[in-house]
């Protein structure tokens, strides 16, 4: 049988979807199930093949506007890491940093369960060491720059003090898995981005409780 909610096809003496975990309406009802039809919605009618893509297409189109592309550093912008989340997973494929964020090294990759996901939030900090180093350079920079034959160095120096100074204002995507808190650090222009996504897996998160929820639900009333 097909489930009702994603079109994802299921074993006919299957009670709940595999794909999203609806509950499954019966192939065919028995007086106890006709009771029970709060719980498992009737369809009017076979689901043709053209409802079931479109179902299917939808679902397709809102995981894909749920994975975004982020970039792991402010000086090398273009290497870009992942993350994601759809009804069941959350997904983090990201680059790690290092010296204070702009230098990417290293990946780590970890695929979640959302039902071990929780307290996920954005937060902004300042790492004043950074950019007190940064500015101390840059200054560094401009006087070497104004002195006879030292241009191009003082060039070098005021974009690595830029540079540092940016990157000690950073963005950072935090969650708690099992009751232990995971950090990912973004450069700042990523914030925008990053709180969009923040706010879908918050929506994902409480989508998949609501789904565990009835589907539990579902099953004790039917132990009765």
């Amino acid at each position: 049988m097909f489930c009702q909610k994603c079109g994802a096809k299921n074993d006919d003496d299957a009670r709940f979807c595999t794909t999203c975990g609806s509950p499954l309406a019966p192939a065919q009802e028995s007086p106890k199930d006709a009771s029970q039809a709060d719980w498992t919605p009737k369809q009017s009618g076979p689901m043709s093949a053209t409802t079931i893509n479109a179902d299917r297409g939808r679902a397709t189109s809102h995981e894909q506007d749920s994975n975004q592309d982020f970039s792991a550093s402010l000086i090398a912008f273009w290497v870009k890491g992942h993350m994601g989340v759809d009804d069941h997973f959350l997904t983090i494929e990201m680059q790690n940093t290092v010296f204070f964020g702009l230098i990417p090294a290293g990946r780590r990759k970890s695929r979640s369960p959302l039902e071990n996901v929780s307290n996920v939030y954005l937060s902004k900090s300042y790492k004043f060491g950074a950019m007190i180093i940064g500015v101390l350079i840059a200054l560094g920079g401009l006087s070497t720059v104004s002195s006879r034959g030292g241009f191009f160095g003082g060039v070098v120096l005021l974009a690595i003090g830029v540079l540092m100074f940016l990157g000690g204002i950073q963005t950072t995507f935090a969650y708690e898995l099992n009751g232990t808190t995971h950090f990912v650090n973004l450069p700042f222009f990523e914030q925008q981005k990053a709180s969009d996504f923040c706010d879908q897996v918050n929506a994902a998160i409480a989508k998949n409780q609501d789904s565990r929820n009835v589907g539990y639900q579902f099953q004790q009333f039917r132990q009765q």
